[in-house]
């Protein structure tokens, strides 16, 4: 609620920010497979930037082209993305987005670049949820 919004604006005012470590971000569970554009899967990519710079993850949660890139599909009810071993620190944004035909596109994409030339711009990724915070409102 905005009351408590503010008590938290006037604590940080008072003594500064509650947290001033870096936390660690291990997993994260989506319990709704999103299922966009009537398609049978999904597949998400991660990004994950800490006051506007990137956060390094491992390549199969930001790489479909890697080999153990995960597709979900609807029976599996839940989205699971393990062993991430983030560090977060300042402002927080969390960014996850379905890739549409991603391998071809992105070869494409990468093939106009080399030659200086666009067939198309086409939205590639689709947001499917974003989270912001700052890690000083949480306890370690």
């Amino acid at each position: 609620s905005q009351t408590l919004y503010y008590r938290y604006l006037d604590d940080i005012r008072k003594k500064g920010f509650t947290n001033r470590e870096a936390l660690m971000l291990d997993c994260i569970f989506v319990h709704t497979i999103p299922l966009l554009f009537g398609s049978s899967n999904c597949r998400p990519v991660l990004e994950i930037t800490c006051n506007g710079k990137p956060v390094k993850l491992d390549d199969r949660y930001t790489d479909i082209r890697h080999p153990k890139h995960p597709v979900f599909i609807a029976k599996d009810e839940i989205m699971v993305f393990e062993a991430l071993g983030a560090s977060l620190w300042g402002d927080v944004c969390i960014t996850c987005y379905h890739v549409a035909d991603g391998f071809v596109k992105n070869e494409v994409k990468k093939i106009n670049a080399a030659h200086g030339t666009d067939m198309g711009k086409r939205r590639e990724r689709f947001p499917i949820f974003r989270i912001c915070f700052h890690v000083g409102f949480l306890t370690p």
